[in-house]
């Protein structure tokens, strides 16, 4: 994932997985789409980018980044 992309550049995503990725009997079959999205801002509210507190998963990339390790 590209995570360089400007906001509201356009993207696709490909949801699922060929043959419900399983071959358990109990996973309902199911077909991959392909799904066009827009980039947005994260967390969506600008309020909430704004004020509110930076959780862990914040601190988990920071920490990433710092260290070149994938976040967890």
């Amino acid at each position: 994932m590209d995570t360089d992309l400007p906001l509201v550049a356009e993207v696709r995503v490909v949801w699922g997985e060929p043959d419900s990725g399983t071959r358990k009997v109990t996973v309902t079959s199911h077909e991959v789409v392909a799904v066009r999205a827009t980039v947005g801002p994260v967390p969506y509210v600008a309020v909430v980018r704004a004020q509110y507190r930076p959780g862990r998963r914040a601190a988990n990339a920071r920490l990433a980044a710092a260290t070149g390790s994938p976040s967890a």
